[in-house]
């Protein structure tokens, strides 16, 4: 593959071709040159051997191909669905632009020139990306929601992170699963469990059934483990207790020991910022993380459905 780059008005003469089809919309290499240009000058500036060089820009490539990609995905589906922003709103988020920046008409036009770039050419990227996020906000966001528990669920378990600690007073009950276990008998065992789960209403009752039924050593004194901080347990069972309100028991977990369930007994914070006072800090985080989440499944859903073909 050879690499020639360019950028805007002032990009030298290559010979273009087609390097993909995005159900009947071509991509070009030109095209594609120019959205390589700045990173790949970079790389071709740094101090990196031709041998380092070039895997980098293979990378960088395949980066830059497929996010031409998901923007003719989504152009596609703009279009698809009637999508359109008024010029007066292309105007605002200009001037926005312009007083962000401290520029006025003729020194955008001067550095847009110096870029590469004419004023329509501008105007029109700022038109595709008002679009572009138009559409994420009528099929992404508009669908995410976070909920009061998921919330406090982040600030329970991320407690350090506004200057507390939290540490849980948990009891459990084990059944170990020998190696090799076959799965009828994990299933036997985890259905024994569950059911006992299930009959537990007070802390008596589970320190009865650990007492009772319990493979661990502590069994006797009634799965008692103690007052522990949450980042000392492992991921599926700090996740599971991470949930729990006081007085609750977990689902039944898988472990490296066997099946387990789990009582918090107690749930005990060092002081720290109050969840009132990072309850909208928490919630914009879990927010767009969940965007993030749901923007990506849903352009695999638009993959799964297109045609795309990467031309050599």
């Amino acid at each position: 593959m050879v690499f020639g780059f360019c950028c805007g008005a002032h990009a030298a003469e290559v010979i273009d071709r087609v390097v993909a089809l995005v159900n009947g919309d071509m991509i070009s290499l030109y095209e594609l040159n120019e959205r390589m240009a700045p990173f790949a000058e970079k790389i071709k500036n740094s101090n990196d051997s031709l041998a380092r060089q070039r895997p980098l820009l293979f990378k960088l490539r395949e980066e830059k191909l497929k996010e031409i990609i998901n923007e003719k995905l989504a152009d596609q589906e703009i279009e698809r669905l009637g999508i359109d922003v008024q010029e007066s709103d292309v105007d605002a988020s200009v001037e926005r632009f312009k007083k962000i920046n401290r520029l006025n008409d003729q020194s955008l036009q001067e550095s847009l020139l110096r870029q590469g770039f004419t004023y329509e050419t501008f105007r029109d990227r700022i038109r595709k990306q008002m679009l572009r996020a138009v559409l994420v906000n009528r099929e992404v966001r508009t669908k995410i929601v976070v909920t009061d528990e998921e919330i406090k669920q982040y600030y329970n378990t991320h407690i350090e992170e506004f200057g507390g600690e939290a540490w849980y007073h948990l009891k459990n009950i084990l059944k170990v699963i020998e190696p090799g276990a076959p799965a009828e008998q994990k299933l036997i065992i985890f259905q024994e469990l569950q059911a006992l789960r299930q009959s537990i209403e007070t802390t008596e009752d589970f320190e009865a059934a650990a007492n009772a039924h319990s493979d661990a050593p502590n069994s006797q004194e009634g799965g008692e483990i103690g007052t522990i901080p949450l980042d000392s347990l492992s991921e599926p069972i700090r996740e599971a207790v991470s949930k729990l309100e006081s007085g609750e028991v977990s689902e039944v977990i898988e472990t490296d020991q066997g099946y387990q369930i789990f009582l918090l007994a107690d749930l005990a914070q060092s002081p720290g910022t109050p969840l009132e006072s990072v309850r909208e800090q928490i919630s914009e985080k879990l927010y767009q993380e969940q965007v993030d989440r749901a923007y990506s499944k849903w352009l695999d859903e638009l993959y799964k459905n297109a045609y795309i073909k990467q031309l050599p």
